[in-house]
């Protein structure tokens, strides 16, 4: 994949409820392109590939978590 193609689509995300680190998790496995994944008292914030945002809802009903795009 090109350096373009990987710069010019992403999303900033929180990631709120009880299993936030499931969630994480289960991205990773899939081998989902997140960076910048900060741990705050009550969510998580990370980068997200534009793509793989897009196909990330089994992980979000997986872990009973809350995305919120910002």
């Amino acid at each position: 994949m090109s350096i373009q193609k990987q710069i010019s689509g992403f999303v900033r995300i929180q990631v709120y409820g009880q299993s936030k680190e499931r969630f994480l998790n289960l991205c990773r496995n899939r081998k989902y392109r997140i960076w910048n994944i900060k741990n705050q008292n009550d969510h998580i914030e990370m980068c997200m590939n534009k793509e793989d945002f897009e196909h990330s809802e089994e992980a979000v009903l997986k872990s009973a978590s809350k995305v919120d795009v910002i």
